[in-house]
């Protein structure tokens, strides 16, 4: 026996399915922005417990002169502050490779890289969801970096230049 087919009414017979994007907007947009939030938390929720690492590692430094300090466990030199920017050096640096290294950190210090990267980070936060951002980030901080050794060999005679060049 073969079954009857059911019956369509009419009005549906002959209608055309439109998706209603608004209602679909509607109901993705919360969760889009939520997913955002997230992000913009998560990431500067890593920035601060990076500070706060850094504080930890950097709390028995030993004064050196100014606004230098020697600091054990160190890998790299580097500036750390926002108002009162510190240059915080590895003890085991030579006493050679200190001048240029505190030159190159001045740099940043007076061109106000650690204002710039802050604000950097903040907008990497906010537009976290965009990989062009994350790539200019990334180049961003590589340009303040070559900014600052730019600065710092403009006077530079060719031997100090080399020094300074085996010093970073």
């Amino acid at each position: 026996i073969a079954a009857s087919p059911t019956p369509v009414p009419e009005g549906i017979a002959n209608a055309t399915f439109r998706l209603d994007w608004r209602a679909l907007l509607g109901s993705v947009t919360p969760v889009l922005f939520v997913l955002w939030l997230l992000g913009i938390v998560i990431l500067l929720g890593y920035g601060v417990f990076c500070c706060i690492r850094v504080k930890r590692l950097v709390k028995n430094a030993i004064p050196y002169e100014d606004n230098i300090w020697l600091c054990e466990g160190l890998q790299t030199p580097f500036l750390f502050g926002w108002r009162n920017p510190q240059i915080y050096l590895p003890t085991n640096m030579e006493e050679a490779q200190i001048q240029y290294v505190v030159e190159h950190e001045k740099a940043h210090i007076a061109r106000g890289d650690n204002y710039t990267k802050i604000i950097g980070y903040v907008l990497l936060s906010v537009y976290w969801f965009n990989p062009l951002i994350w790539v200019a980030y990334v180049m961003f901080c590589k340009d303040v970096e070559r900014a600052c050794d730019e600065r710092v060999i403009g006077g530079f005679s060719p031997e100090d230049r080399k020094g300074y060049a085996e010093a970073l």
